[in-house]
């Protein structure tokens, strides 16, 4: 009899109306705007594909498309006085923004991996045999004997760089970057027409991790727009064994309150009962030699705590006071002299023995400042007061820059205001 009711419970608790209201606001503040923007335009980019637009090939992402959900994105970022806001900011808002990956966040705007819609990175494979094929071999991107490639890359401002490894004897593997949000499945298409590339040669490159179950998806009507969460669990690999989608209704053409409409748990009940599935991951930005302190969020003389630290993302392992830790037994480790080789490591904390639901990832970030003048070279231009190595993720938001010596950096973002001036000769590898 107690079986059958705690299933019963379960049941009954995987769909539950709120039919709650709660004021808000479109208007973006503080960082919101580089926040949200690129959640936008892949949502935008599958919008014009759900409706057939003809400007669903359009490199350029249709301002107007893009203004649709911005808005609701904000809306929902605002509200306030809601537990259910502070957990969607947790998942999809500010502590787990990634500067610098072709979207914000992990998410996917589909049920599929084509669904991640790439925005800034496309990988071409030509073959160096043709004119401007043996022109691009030789460093020449701008100005070759193919008027169209010419066009694509000047117009977008786009940068081409070597792939970090290369499988052909006769062709050549390139990496394509935009410096802004692009509809990078509509550039992919565009250079498969071209001589030298062809069928299965271009494609588009997203940063979205294998097996992850984040998805969102908007529904449009003339004065709202509707928009679900999901978040899944399990093996997600597979398509995800459970998990939870929140759905709202957002007065965008009003006063862009927001309808908290329903939260529905779905997929294996087992799994429910013994897997917890709101795990958060928060995102930690560092300069080496790393310094931070990382806090769970569970307190009390009563308890007892141990940090463990996981450099597969899989396994977690025990650890100590030492010359990069401390604090190990406490709620609050102490971060120190971490090397950027550590990047993506991951952090959680034993509280009583279990492990809760919270796990602290970190990864160094160099933001360009000019603060020295123009050079990449020069530490004092770099907001670590360090330059950039393989494992840093580097953004430039804006200002002049020269490079004028073979740098390696794990990945690049430059806004469209920043102008990069590579030196003839000189390689900038971008790794991811």
């Amino acid at each position: 009899m107690k079986i059958l009711l705690t299933w019963s419970f379960f049941i009954c608790s995987c769909f539950f109306a709120q039919a709650q209201t709660f004021n808000s606001s479109c208007v973006p503040s503080g960082s919101m705007e580089s926040t949200y923007r690129n959640d936008a335009c892949r949502l935008a980019i599958k919008r014009m594909h759900e409706i057939n637009s003809p400007l669903a090939d359009s490199v350029t992402i249709p301002v107007t498309f893009i203004d649709s959900i911005i808005k609701a994105l904000y809306a929902m970022n605002n509200m306030q006085n809601t537990l259910v806001g502070d957990t969607l900011r947790q998942i999809f808002g500010h502590t787990n923004f990634i500067p610098g990956s072709d979207s914000t966040h992990f998410f996917s705007a589909s049920n599929n991996p084509a669904g991640a819609f790439g925005l800034k990175q496309v990988r071409v494979t030509v073959d160096n045999t043709t004119p401007w094929g043996t022109q691009w071999l030789s460093g020449n991107y701008n100005t070759t004997s193919n008027d169209s490639v010419n066009y694509l890359i000047n117009t977008h401002q786009l940068k081409v760089v070597l792939n970090q490894y290369q499988l052909y004897p006769t062709r050549t593997m390139y990496i394509i970057s935009s410096p802004i949000a692009i509809n990078a499945t509509a550039l992919a298409k565009q250079f498969v027409n071209f001589s030298g590339v062809g069928t299965g040669n271009a494609y588009q490159l997203t940063s979205q991790p294998a097996g992850n179950g984040n998805r969102i998806n908007a529904i449009f009507t003339n004065n709202s727009t509707r928009l679900s969460y999901t978040f899944g669990c399990g093996d997600c690999a597979s398509g995800c064994t459970f998990g939870r989608t929140w759905t709202f209704n957002v007065r965008t053409n009003t006063d862009c309150s927001v309808d908290y409409i329903a939260v529905e748990d779905w997929g294996s009940p087992i799994e429910w009962l013994t897997n917890p599935c709101l795990n958060t991951t928060v995102t930690t930005a560092l300069c080496p030699p790393g310094l931070a302190t990382l806090s769970t969020n569970i307190t009390g003389s009563n308890n007892s705590f141990q940090w463990q630290v996981s450099a597969d993302g899989t396994t977690f392992t025990n650890i100590s006071d030492n010359s990069n830790y401390n604090g190990t037994s406490t709620p609050a480790l102490n971060l120190k002299n971490i090397p950027s080789a550590w990047h993506f490591y991951l952090y959680t904390c034993l509280t009583n023995g279990t492990r809760g639901n919270l796990t602290f990832r970190i990864k160094f970030i160099n933001t360009w400042s000019g603060a020295s003048g123009s050079a990449w070279e020069s530490a004092g231009n770099w907001s670590c007061g360090t330059l950039p190595d393989s494992n840093t993720d580097v953004v430039i938001k804006g200002g002049t820059i020269f490079l004028n010596s073979d740098r390696t950096v794990r990945t690049l973002s430059v806004s469209g205001g920043a102008k990069l001036n590579i030196a003839p000769g000189v390689r900038l590898n971008v790794l991811q």
